[in-house]
């Protein structure tokens, strides 16, 4: 058994590995996942006994790892070494599993309106318009839509620019009553698009006020748009405070503007929430994917293989 308590490394001022406490049994296999400089083999190496913590303790059969011999042996010797291409599978295979386990596919297109949230800056005017585009085109849906995001400078006139592109209606709200009448006046269409303001929903009275706004009723899917080029602590936050709205999945912007894509799968498999699509650039309707499992396991690897390779 490995156990690992409040174990830290630094390198000058920044802390590689910060307060990581966890045990691992022996029979079982453990995958580490995270974004590129996140400290994963700076860990490995301490759990090895390669390199010393600056702070808390690695244990391996509950001897301090520096003071366990086998450790460090089977470790360093060549016939326990273990190939690039056998971990990867190893990988692929902890990822499947977690990975099969989630919905992961778009628009059920079984309910009539469509929530989409988010902060702002996510790209999530955009991203309805795409979504919107590909039910107009591929699926012959009549749409509409409602905009709460009164706030953002052209952010309604965005909109309008891609309502017009489908010669769709537009409802912009400001309040319940608006909200209601929208409903209403647009309730002869297939789907029903609502995009919500950009805020700061790391503070809990923004999503308050969704919650006084918008319907979150059983005819309707909402989905939880978060950048890919944010820090992964900071997406965690605002997903916290969503946790008390029934989110069916994620949608993962601006994979086009970040070199790792890590951070998707740990938000996924933390807060056992699917996929609907990811973003890949800001043509409509081109840039937007709906992916599967297997898709996504292509592509995770693809990216830390070009990344090996550079």
């Amino acid at each position: 058994m490995i156990t690992l308590t409040n174990v830290s490394k630094r390198f000058d001022d920044v802390w590689a590995v910060n307060d990581v406490s966890l045990t691992m049994q022996e029979g079982n296999v453990f995958g580490l996942i995270g974004t590129n400089g996140a400290g994963k083999t700076t860990l490995l190496r301490m759990v090895a006994g390669i390199m010393k913590p600056d702070g808390g303790h690695v244990l391996i059969d509950d001897k301090p790892v520096f003071d366990n011999e086998n450790a460090i042996t089977n470790y360093n010797n060549n016939n326990h070494k273990i190939s690039w291409e056998s971990m990867q599978e190893i990988a692929k295979d902890f990822l499947r599993k977690e990975l099969y386990a989630l919905p992961i596919n778009g628009l059920s297109y079984e309910k009539k309106y469509i929530n989409v949230l988010g902060p702002t800056g996510v790209g999530k005017t955009t991203t309805i318009a795409k979504m919107a585009a590909r039910s107009v085109l591929e699926k012959k849906k009549k749409v509409g839509f409602i905009t709460t995001d009164t706030y953002r400078i052209g952010a309604i006139e965005q909109l309008k620019t891609y309502a017009a592109l489908l010669q769709a209606p537009v409802e912009v709200v400001y309040n319940a009553e608006d909200y209601a009448a929208a409903i209403k006046k647009l309730a002869h269409l297939d789907l029903i698009f609502i995009d919500t303001a950009g805020r700061n929903y790391r503070e809990a009275k923004y999503v308050n006020d969704l919650k006084t706004l918008i319907n979150f009723s059983e005819q309707a899917e909402s989905y939880l748009v978060l950048a890919l080029t944010a820090k992964q602590k900071d997406l965690e936050s605002i997903i916290e405070q969503f946790k008390d709205l029934t989110i069916e999945k994620f949608i993962f912007t601006k994979l086009d503007e970040t070199n790792s894509i890590g951070t998707m799968f740990n938000l996924m498999i933390k807060y056992n929430k699917g996929l609907a699509y990811y973003t890949n650039g800001q043509e409509v309707p081109e840039d937007i994917e709906q992916p599967s499992s297997d898709s996504l396991l292509e592509l995770f690897f693809k990216e830390n293989l070009d990344e090996r390779s550079s």
